[in-house]
Protein backbone atom coordinates (compact mmCIF):
# COMPACT_ATOMS: atom_id res chain seq x y z
CA UNK A 1 0.00 0.00 0.00
CA UNK A 2 1.81 3.58 -0.99
CA UNK A 3 1.83 6.19 1.16
CA UNK A 4 -0.56 8.36 -0.30
CA UNK A 5 -3.64 5.63 0.04
CA UNK A 6 -2.28 5.37 3.83
CA UNK A 7 -2.46 9.27 4.32
CA UNK A 8 -6.22 9.76 2.77
CA UNK A 9 -7.00 6.31 5.16
CA UNK A 10 -5.75 7.93 8.32
CA UNK A 11 -7.60 11.59 7.09
CA UNK A 12 -10.80 9.61 6.62
CA UNK A 13 -10.52 7.78 9.94
CA UNK A 14 -9.79 11.11 11.73
CA UNK A 15 -13.17 12.88 10.07
CA UNK A 16 -14.74 10.09 11.01
CA UNK A 17 -14.05 9.80 14.26
CA UNK A 18 -13.99 13.77 14.83
CA UNK A 19 -17.39 13.70 13.46
CA UNK A 20 -18.74 11.28 16.02
CA UNK A 21 -16.82 12.59 18.41
CA UNK A 22 -18.57 16.62 18.32
CA UNK A 23 -21.58 16.42 15.98
CA UNK A 24 -23.16 12.78 17.11
CA UNK A 25 -24.23 11.65 20.55
CA UNK A 26 -24.34 8.18 22.05
CA UNK A 27 -26.62 5.57 21.28
CA UNK A 28 -29.25 4.32 23.67
CA UNK A 29 -30.23 6.05 26.36
CA UNK A 30 -32.43 4.39 28.70
CA UNK A 31 -35.31 7.30 28.19
CA UNK A 32 -35.20 10.47 25.93
CA UNK A 33 -37.80 13.43 26.47
CA UNK A 34 -38.64 13.86 23.02
CA UNK A 35 -40.09 17.45 21.92
CA UNK A 36 -42.24 18.06 18.58
CA UNK A 37 -42.21 21.38 17.40
CA UNK A 38 -44.73 23.27 14.97
CA UNK A 39 -44.72 26.22 12.69
CA UNK A 40 -47.12 27.45 10.19
CA UNK A 41 -45.20 30.64 8.07
CA UNK A 42 -42.04 32.10 8.21
CA UNK A 43 -43.04 34.81 6.41
CA UNK A 44 -43.65 39.03 6.71
CA UNK A 45 -46.91 39.24 9.06
CA UNK A 46 -50.32 38.79 7.26
CA UNK A 47 -52.56 41.57 6.00
CA UNK A 48 -54.74 40.13 7.84
CA UNK A 49 -54.24 41.80 11.64
CA UNK A 50 -56.48 39.50 13.21
CA UNK A 51 -55.97 36.05 15.17
CA UNK A 52 -53.98 34.83 11.62
CA UNK A 53 -50.82 36.65 13.04
CA UNK A 54 -50.30 34.37 15.53
CA UNK A 55 -48.98 32.13 12.59
CA UNK A 56 -46.47 34.19 11.32
CA UNK A 57 -43.04 34.12 12.31
CA UNK A 58 -40.56 36.61 10.78
CA UNK A 59 -37.38 35.18 8.57
CA UNK A 60 -34.89 36.58 11.44
CA UNK A 61 -36.89 35.70 14.40
CA UNK A 62 -36.77 32.32 12.41
CA UNK A 63 -33.04 32.44 12.21
CA UNK A 64 -32.48 33.41 15.58
CA UNK A 65 -34.56 29.93 16.65
CA UNK A 66 -32.45 28.08 14.33
CA UNK A 67 -29.13 29.82 15.53
CA UNK A 68 -29.90 28.68 18.71
CA UNK A 69 -30.94 25.01 18.43
CA UNK A 70 -27.50 24.72 16.69
CA UNK A 71 -25.85 25.52 19.42
CA UNK A 72 -27.89 22.58 21.79
CA UNK A 73 -26.80 20.48 18.92
CA UNK A 74 -23.18 21.36 19.38
CA UNK A 75 -22.96 20.89 22.89
CA UNK A 76 -25.09 17.38 22.47
CA UNK A 77 -27.70 18.91 24.47
CA UNK A 78 -30.25 18.28 21.63
CA UNK A 79 -30.48 15.74 18.71
CA UNK A 80 -32.18 16.78 15.86
CA UNK A 81 -34.51 14.21 14.46
CA UNK A 82 -37.47 13.74 11.65
CA UNK A 83 -40.55 11.87 12.58
CA UNK A 84 -39.21 8.90 10.51
CA UNK A 85 -36.19 8.19 12.32
CA UNK A 86 -37.82 8.55 15.58
CA UNK A 87 -39.53 5.59 14.55
CA UNK A 88 -36.17 3.60 13.69
CA UNK A 89 -35.17 4.77 17.52
CA UNK A 90 -38.62 3.27 18.60
CA UNK A 91 -38.86 -0.08 16.66
CA UNK A 92 -34.99 -0.64 17.55
CA UNK A 93 -35.67 0.37 20.97
CA UNK A 94 -32.72 2.54 20.74
CA UNK A 95 -32.57 6.29 21.59
CA UNK A 96 -30.01 9.19 21.73
CA UNK A 97 -28.06 9.59 24.94
CA UNK A 98 -29.90 13.34 24.41
CA UNK A 99 -32.61 14.97 24.53
CA UNK A 100 -34.96 14.53 21.26
CA UNK A 101 -36.25 17.92 19.06
CA UNK A 102 -38.51 17.35 16.27
CA UNK A 103 -39.18 20.39 13.97
CA UNK A 104 -42.45 20.22 11.93
CA UNK A 105 -44.51 23.07 9.51
CA UNK A 106 -47.70 22.57 8.76
CA UNK A 107 -50.04 23.23 5.52
CA UNK A 108 -47.28 23.57 2.82
CA UNK A 109 -47.28 27.04 2.47
CA UNK A 110 -45.09 28.69 -0.36
CA UNK A 111 -43.17 30.18 2.44
CA UNK A 112 -41.36 27.22 3.63
CA UNK A 113 -39.33 27.05 0.44
CA UNK A 114 -38.64 30.49 0.07
CA UNK A 115 -37.97 31.75 3.58
CA UNK A 116 -37.57 28.57 5.98
CA UNK A 117 -35.53 25.95 3.78
CA UNK A 118 -32.74 28.70 3.32
CA UNK A 119 -32.66 28.85 6.81
CA UNK A 120 -32.32 25.34 7.83
CA UNK A 121 -29.76 24.47 5.31
CA UNK A 122 -27.75 27.33 6.87
CA UNK A 123 -27.96 26.06 10.32
CA UNK A 124 -28.53 22.23 9.10
CA UNK A 125 -31.93 21.19 10.90
CA UNK A 126 -34.02 18.79 9.90
CA UNK A 127 -37.89 19.57 8.86
CA UNK A 128 -40.76 17.53 8.59
CA UNK A 129 -43.35 19.41 6.03
CA UNK A 130 -46.48 18.24 6.43
CA UNK A 131 -48.57 18.39 2.93
CA UNK A 132 -52.19 19.05 2.44
CA UNK A 133 -52.44 16.60 -0.71
CA UNK A 134 -55.07 18.59 -2.91
CA UNK A 135 -52.67 21.35 -3.01
CA UNK A 136 -50.03 19.50 -5.12
CA UNK A 137 -52.16 19.63 -8.47
CA UNK A 138 -53.57 23.18 -8.17
CA UNK A 139 -53.92 25.70 -11.41
CA UNK A 140 -53.76 28.89 -9.06
CA UNK A 141 -51.99 31.77 -10.88
CA UNK A 142 -50.78 32.92 -7.81
CA UNK A 143 -49.99 29.66 -6.06
CA UNK A 144 -49.65 30.27 -2.27
CA UNK A 145 -48.24 26.31 -1.61
CA UNK A 146 -45.03 24.16 -2.62
CA UNK A 147 -45.11 22.86 -5.96
CA UNK A 148 -44.10 19.40 -6.63
CA UNK A 149 -40.98 20.32 -7.92
CA UNK A 150 -40.37 22.57 -5.01
CA UNK A 151 -40.93 19.22 -2.22
CA UNK A 152 -38.64 17.38 -4.66
CA UNK A 153 -35.61 19.82 -4.51
CA UNK A 154 -36.01 20.12 -0.64
CA UNK A 155 -36.24 15.89 -0.13
CA UNK A 156 -33.10 16.03 -2.05
CA UNK A 157 -31.60 17.62 0.50
CA UNK A 158 -31.64 15.49 3.40
CA UNK A 159 -33.00 17.90 5.58
CA UNK A 160 -36.86 17.83 5.14
CA UNK A 161 -39.03 15.00 5.02
CA UNK A 162 -42.86 15.39 4.28
CA UNK A 163 -45.84 13.93 6.05
CA UNK A 164 -49.81 13.65 5.51
CA UNK A 165 -51.52 16.50 6.45
CA UNK A 166 -55.08 15.50 4.86
CA UNK A 167 -56.44 15.58 1.52
CA UNK A 168 -58.72 19.21 2.27
CA UNK A 169 -57.76 20.30 5.66
CA UNK A 170 -61.16 19.73 6.69
CA UNK A 171 -62.21 19.60 10.40
CA UNK A 172 -62.99 16.01 11.70
CA UNK A 173 -65.47 16.53 14.17
CA UNK A 174 -67.63 17.87 11.28
CA UNK A 175 -66.78 14.92 8.58
CA UNK A 176 -68.95 11.91 8.47
CA UNK A 177 -66.57 8.43 8.74
CA UNK A 178 -66.18 7.83 5.31
CA UNK A 179 -64.88 10.77 4.80
CA UNK A 180 -62.73 10.53 7.71
CA UNK A 181 -61.17 7.23 6.11
CA UNK A 182 -61.13 9.16 2.80
CA UNK A 183 -58.80 12.03 4.16
CA UNK A 184 -56.65 10.05 6.45
CA UNK A 185 -55.32 7.24 4.00
CA UNK A 186 -56.19 8.76 0.49
CA UNK A 187 -53.97 11.69 1.21
CA UNK A 188 -51.11 9.12 2.90
CA UNK A 189 -51.36 7.29 -0.34
CA UNK A 190 -51.51 10.70 -3.15
CA UNK A 191 -48.11 11.96 -1.18
CA UNK A 192 -46.40 7.96 -1.36
CA UNK A 193 -47.34 7.49 -5.18
CA UNK A 194 -46.61 11.36 -6.18
CA UNK A 195 -42.91 11.19 -4.34
CA UNK A 196 -42.01 7.67 -4.19
CA UNK A 197 -41.51 7.56 -0.60
CA UNK A 198 -42.69 5.89 2.91
CA UNK A 199 -45.29 8.44 4.75
CA UNK A 200 -44.85 7.45 8.53
CA UNK A 201 -47.07 9.82 10.28
CA UNK A 202 -50.35 11.87 9.80
CA UNK A 203 -50.90 15.67 10.83
CA UNK A 204 -54.26 16.02 12.65
CA UNK A 205 -55.44 19.11 10.89
CA UNK A 206 -57.34 21.37 13.67
CA UNK A 207 -55.24 20.74 16.28
CA UNK A 208 -57.43 17.42 18.48
CA UNK A 209 -57.47 14.16 18.63
CA UNK A 210 -60.55 12.14 17.70
CA UNK A 211 -60.62 8.61 19.12
CA UNK A 212 -62.83 7.26 16.44
CA UNK A 213 -60.19 7.82 13.61
CA UNK A 214 -57.21 5.85 14.98
CA UNK A 215 -59.20 2.31 13.47
CA UNK A 216 -57.84 4.29 10.11
CA UNK A 217 -54.54 5.15 11.15
CA UNK A 218 -54.22 1.35 11.79
CA UNK A 219 -55.43 0.25 8.46
CA UNK A 220 -53.68 2.86 6.25
CA UNK A 221 -50.23 1.74 8.25
CA UNK A 222 -49.26 5.36 9.20
CA UNK A 223 -46.90 4.73 12.54
CA UNK A 224 -48.10 8.31 14.47
CA UNK A 225 -50.83 10.52 14.50
CA UNK A 226 -49.91 14.05 15.79
CA UNK A 227 -51.47 16.48 17.45
CA UNK A 228 -50.72 20.21 18.91
CA UNK A 229 -52.24 19.64 22.25
CA UNK A 230 -48.46 19.94 24.30
CA UNK A 231 -48.09 17.20 26.88
CA UNK A 232 -44.60 15.98 28.06
CA UNK A 233 -43.42 12.80 26.26
CA UNK A 234 -40.45 10.05 26.43
CA UNK A 235 -40.15 6.94 25.01
CA UNK A 236 -42.16 5.31 27.03
CA UNK A 237 -45.13 7.10 26.41
CA UNK A 238 -44.22 6.24 22.86
CA UNK A 239 -44.64 2.39 23.75
CA UNK A 240 -48.08 3.07 25.25
CA UNK A 241 -49.66 5.06 23.00
CA UNK A 242 -47.96 6.40 19.27
CA UNK A 243 -50.77 7.08 18.14
CA UNK A 244 -51.46 10.42 20.41
CA UNK A 245 -47.83 12.20 20.21
CA UNK A 246 -48.04 15.77 20.51
CA UNK A 247 -46.62 19.12 19.87
CA UNK A 248 -46.05 22.60 20.84
CA UNK A 249 -46.68 25.37 19.19
CA UNK A 250 -44.33 28.31 18.20
CA UNK A 251 -45.82 31.51 18.59
CA UNK A 252 -44.14 35.03 17.41
CA UNK A 253 -42.42 36.62 19.95
CA UNK A 254 -41.86 33.62 21.84
CA UNK A 255 -39.67 33.14 24.65
CA UNK A 256 -37.43 30.74 22.57
CA UNK A 257 -34.41 30.01 24.84
CA UNK A 258 -37.04 29.05 27.33
CA UNK A 259 -39.26 26.97 24.49
CA UNK A 260 -36.46 25.23 23.24
CA UNK A 261 -35.48 24.40 27.26
CA UNK A 262 -35.83 20.69 28.49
Amino acid sequence: MNKKIIVILLFFFLFVYLWFSFAKVNFCAKNSEIKIYMYHHIDTWSVDKTWSNRYFISPSEFDQHMQYIKSLVLKKIIYVASLSELEKFQIKWCFPNAKIAIFTVDDGWKDAYKFLYPIIQKYWIKFDYSIISKTLNNTWSNNPYLTKQEIKEMMKSWLVEIQSHSVNHYKFEDCDIDQVQYEVCESKKILEETFDIKINSFIYPYWHFIKDDFRFLKRCWYYYWASTTWKPMNKKILEKNRYQIFRIEVDPGVNYKKLFSF
